[in-house]
């Protein structure tokens, strides 16, 4: 008998994880809006290495982000729903905004330099 409360146990558990992961799944893929005021934060120069348009990102080489204490570096950004990103090419030249929402890295202004 404690064997199958047990099982039932943890199948509830598994059922329970499984949940939790495909939600945050889910909130990964949904575009990000920023809610914060970015006009006090300074634009950061960098360059694109890669764009994926399904899931809103676009991988940036940049010099530091000094509101998010961050050092030179390569590194995938979510970019918010304003931010047009279909556009942008590998090696294009940008400056941009980014910030911390919800948690997440998220470009919230970009443009291209070339």
């Amino acid at each position: 008998m404690r064997f199958h409360a047990g099982l039932a146990a943890l199948a509830v558990s598994i059922g329970f994880l499984f949940t939790q992961v495909a939600h945050a799944s889910n909130a990964i893929l949904q575009p990000i809006s920023a809610t914060k005021t970015v006009s006090t934060i300074a634009y950061t120069f960098g360059e694109i290495k890669g764009v994926d348009t399904a899931r809103g990102t676009v991988t940036l080489k940049h010099g530091p982000i000094e509101n998010l204490g961050m050092p030179d570096m390569t590194m995938i950004f979510h970019v918010a729903k304003s931010v047009q990103i279909t556009s942008l090419k590998v090696g294009d030249k940008v400056r941009f905004k980014a910030d911390k929402v919800q948690g997440a890295f998220v470009v919230t202004e970009l443009a291209t330099l070339n």
